[in-house]
C-alpha cells in the first residue's frame, strides 16, 4: 500500500472507530477493505504498525493520539482566528495568547503530517 491514497482512509478510520483495532487491506490496485476488531493483538506487524504484506494496521493508541493532536490543533487555530479578528487593538496578554496559539497550530500541523506520513509510508 504505502502511498498517499491511504491517507483519507487513515483519517476516516481514526475518527470512525477510535477505540478499535483497524487493518486497512488493499486487495488489488483499486479495492481497499477495512477490518475492525475490538480486541487488539498485533503479532504480524513490526513496530511501526505496517504489516509485512503492505497493509496498514491502526492501533487504538495511534487513533487516540491522532484525534488528540487534531482537536488541539483545530481549537488553537479557531482561538487564533477569534482573537485576531475580534479585537482591533491587541493587549500584551492577547498578543501572548496569539503567539502561543500560533505555535500550537504549527506544531500540531507538523505532528499530523508526521503521523499520517509515518502510517502511509
Amino acid at each position: 500500500m504505502g502511498n498517499l491514497s491511504s491517507i483519507p482512509n487513515i483519517v476516516l478510520e481514526s475518527f470512525r472507530s477510535p477505540l478499535k483495532q483497524t487493518d486497512i487491506v488493499q486487495k488489488d490496485d483499486s479495492k481497499i477493505s477495512l477490518k475492525t476488531s475490538s480486541i487488539y493483538v498485533d503479532k504480524t506487524s513490526d513496530t511501526l504498525g505496517t504489516q509485512a504484506n503492505g497493509n496498514i494496521s491502526l492501533s487504538p493508541t495511534f487513533k487516540v493520539a491522532f484525534i488528540a493532536v487534531s482537536v488541539a490543533t483545530l481549537l488553537a487555530f479557531i482561538t487564533n482566528l477569534y482573537i485576531a479578528f475580534s479585537y482591533p487593538e491587541l493587549t500584551e496578554a492577547q498578543n501572548n495568547v496569539l503567539s502561543i496559539c500560533e505555535n500550537i497550530v504549527t506544531t500540531g500541523f507538523g505532528a499530523i503530517v508526521g503521523l499520517l506520513g509515518g502510517k502511509a509510508a
